[in-house]
């Protein structure tokens, strides 16, 4: 995913520079595999990077802070996309 497409999809992020957004993409990209994932490497990599954004100091509301371990609500689409993936496609990492 790219910048202008995340941009699109998460409007949410509209106050974080494009060179902290395009990092979070970065640092997603750097963790996932597009062959393990195949057609869904796009969605998932949006999830993944707007949940390393959330973890940032303006990312509170995303945030559980009443349950830290479940991560943010970014992360758990990113979690539920993980079976998906698998079922088609092998291992997910």
């Amino acid at each position: 995913m790219d910048l202008s497409s995340f941009r699109e999809r998460r409007p949410e992020f509209a106050t974080a520079s494009n060179v902290v957004v395009q990092a979070a993409l970065n640092d997603a990209a750097a963790q996932m595999s597009a062959l393990a994932w195949g057609g869904l490497y796009d969605e998932a990599h949006m999830w993944l990077a707007a949940h390393i954004l959330s973890l940032g100091p303006n990312g509170h509301g995303a945030r559980n802070e009443a349950n830290p371990s479940t991560g943010t609500t970014y992360k758990t689409q990113y979690d539920d996309l993980v079976p998906k993936a698998t079922c088609c496609y092998g291992t997910v990492p």
